[in-house]
């Protein structure tokens, strides 16, 4: 006969199993019946998409002069402020001139004596050796007096060309060095991309506060795709949800070391207009750089690199099969495959990885 201390031990593990039975039950059943299912796919077909480039840059006037004085000194006056209109010949600063003056003066009254001495050789009669001296020290205090006017003139800062004044980086009483009036470019471009490096160290900086460009730097894959006339896109950071169409309009042919990466700068001019618009502001321009048309493709998740290039996964008889595939022309969301694949066979979707860039494909980033 059993105890009762046996018969309660019996009853409490009883109740523990069904407790434990009732909380894991219905887990195990689950995991026990559940059935594994195919994985995503996706079916090679004919399909037509865009390839694009896509690169970050800045809104900047399509034209900008860098004004800078040609002789050094100290700034005594500023006669224009940020967002001025201006004309060509206009003033726009002067400097403190007391040194250029002395130097005028002293060259005038240099030249006035050279011009006696010799007046008075000649007629009294003078040697030729002398007189020759006298004519040779003329001509020097000549152009002693012709570059005291000029650094005279030079002390008056003047517009090269009219358009608003879109920088005074310097204030009345500032030293300041002598400089060139320059239009900035990026190299390999002439003056028609204005290099968004070069306005920081210029006195007063004028361009056009209306028309606009933007200039992005592209990688070298991108570059050799790019031509003038391609329709773009751009996408303005401090406008959410403004896209303006766009055109590009020059090619560097040159590259700009970026970080120590070869860029090639390009500039994309907007179709439209908006007042909010401003120089310097951060946009994204996404350039149409080829249309794929009628290629057999596969989503961009289904391409995956291997050891000895591109692949994708062939879903048949319920396995997949890796196959080596060739690529074409890429875009963010398709791929053409130029062999390797039939239209109508599956492919596996995988997670989005690092895509190939044939040499005979244009890269892009989206479609």
């Amino acid at each position: 006969m059993r105890s009762k201390t046996t018969t309660r031990v019996l009853v409490v593990l009883g109740v523990l199993v069904v407790l434990v039975v009732a909380a894991v039950g219905p887990f195990l059943v689950q995991q026990l019946t559940k059935k594994t299912g195919n994985p995503a796919l996706a079916t090679a077909a004919v399909q037509s998409f865009p390839v694009t480039a896509t690169a970050s840059g800045t809104l900047l006037p399509q034209s900008v002069v860098n004004v800078n004085f040609a002789v050094a000194g100290v700034i005594a006056g500023i006669n224009v402020q940020t967002g001025q209109a201006v004309h060509a010949g206009d003033r726009l600063a002067e400097l403190n001139d007391s040194s250029q003056q002395a130097a005028l003066q002293a060259a005038e009254t240099a030249q006035s004596s050279a011009q006696q001495v010799l007046s008075a050789l000649e007629s009294s009669g003078g040697t030729a050796v002398a007189i020759a001296n006298a004519r040779a020290q003329l001509g020097s205090t000549t152009l002693q007096l012709q570059r005291a006017r000029a650094d005279e003139a030079n002390t008056t800062l003047t517009a090269p060309e009219a358009g608003a004044v879109l920088q005074v980086n310097s204030q009345v009483g500032d030293n300041v060095s002598a400089g060139a009036t320059t239009n900035p470019s990026v190299p390999g471009s002439s003056n028609s991309i204005v290099n968004p490096n070069s306005t920081a160290s210029a006195f007063i900086v004028i361009g056009s506060a209306t028309s606009f460009q933007v200039v992005a730097p592209f990688s070298q894959q991108a570059a050799t795709q790019l031509a003038s006339g391609q329709a773009a896109t751009v996408n303005f950071d401090a406008l959410p949800g403004t896209t303006m169409a766009g055109k590009v309009s020059a090619i560097a042919s040159s590259a700009t070391s970026m970080n120590g990466v070869p860029v090639f700068y390009a500039a994309i001019i907007p179709s439209g207009s908006d007042p909010r618009l401003k120089s310097g502001m951060t946009a994204t321009v996404t350039v149409t750089v080829a249309q794929a048309k009628n290629v057999l493709a596969v989503p961009s998740q289904a391409v995956y690199f291997g050891n000895n290039g591109a692949y994708v996964s062939v879903w048949a008889n319920n396995s997949s099969v890796p196959t080596q595939v060739t690529t074409g022309l890429i875009g963010n969301q398709s791929i053409e495959i130029t062999s390797g694949l039939t239209a109508g066979e599956q492919v596996v979707l995988s997670a989005p990885q690092t895509l190939p860039t044939p040499s005979s494909g244009a890269s892009g980033t989206s479609q």
